[in-house]
């Protein structure tokens, strides 16, 4: 996932997935969730990692443990 709206001040980031919504918090309070494409569901489902990165700051990523 590519976002503006998470970036290194809001790490550590924790995830969960419940269905096809996706939510991932960091340790100062932010909060984002969306809904998952069925490509996406599919590979997670086959065990590949999901991945947050920044876009428009840091420009780095972080692997997330969905739960």
């Amino acid at each position: 996932m590519l976002t503006p709206l998470i970036d290194h001040q809001d790490t550590p980031l924790n995830g969960r997935r419940e269905g096809k919504l996706i939510h991932i918090r960091g340790a100062h309070g932010i909060d984002v969730s969306y809904t998952a494409s069925p490509a996406i569901i599919t590979a997670l489902e086959q065990g590949a990692q999901f991945w947050v990165g920044n876009l428009e700051g840091s420009e780095e990523a972080w692997l997330i443990e969905l739960t």
